[in-house]
């Protein structure tokens, strides 16, 4: 790597971004800001959107239903293989109504630093909350990305709250079902625009500027 930019491997590497953590978010933001301006770019022009999965309903239970309902019909064989090649183990050795064998990571040593960081990572989250391997591919489907269940007012209320402090410039929005659950976050953004948190139009006609970033030829 040589002058002011570094490699997009580089970056990735140095700022590999962790499952949902207000704190841990708050801290990659200004890190990669941080970052970019070590490298000679302006850190303004740098937009941070992570993934955001909202699941919107008339009351927050509702919604935590709708997912649990959605889930069941999953196929958990499916999803219990991706999650022991994520964490590089046999997945014939998961059993979906127990607990995440932890040894199994000291029997299937590995050298490979991401799957290192899904075992400290999810291998973490199952044994904070005891969840069994299907509960855990389940919660495991929103990895990445920060989750919200609730009403438009609460889905609106959070995503200003961690806009204002530091967690990001904005949010990529993932619903559980398409076109139903898009349909339900147009109530998020109704929200959103009745207190000025929203626009309403487009000032121009490409994403870099309505981002606030200078157009491709001022870049």
């Amino acid at each position: 790597m040589t002058g002011p930019w570094c490699s997009r491997r580089e970056f990735q590497r140095r700022a590999r971004p962790s499952a949902p953590d207000v704190e841990h978010d708050r801290k990659f933001y200004a890190g990669a800001k941080a970052y970019a301006e070590k490298y000679g770019r302006n850190p303004d022009d740098l937009v941070l959107l992570p993934g955001l999965y909202a699941v919107v309903g008339d009351t927050e239970a509702e919604a935590r239903k709708r997912k649990a309902e959605f889930d069941d019909l999953m196929e958990t064989k499916f999803l219990v293989g991706n999650l022991a090649t994520s964490l590089g183990i046999p997945a014939e050795k998961l059993d979906p109504n127990r607990e995440l064998p932890y040894g199994l990571f000291e029997e299937y040593p590995t050298e490979d630093e991401v799957i290192t960081y899904r075992r400290g990572n999810i291998g973490g989250v199952s044994r904070e909350n005891g969840f069994t391997v299907k509960q855990l591919v389940h919660h495991n489907l929103t990895r990445g990305q920060r989750a919200l269940f609730g009403t438009p007012e609460q889905v609106a209320d959070k995503i200003i709250e961690w806009r204002d402090s530091g967690v990001s410039d904005g949010f990529n929005i993932n619903v559980d079902v398409q076109f139903d659950g898009m349909q339900r976050f147009r109530d998020v953004i109704t929200e959103l625009q009745n207190r000025g948190r929203f626009r309403k139009d487009y000032e121009f006609d490409n994403f870099r500027q309505n981002y606030g970033l200078p157009s491709a030829a001022d870049a």
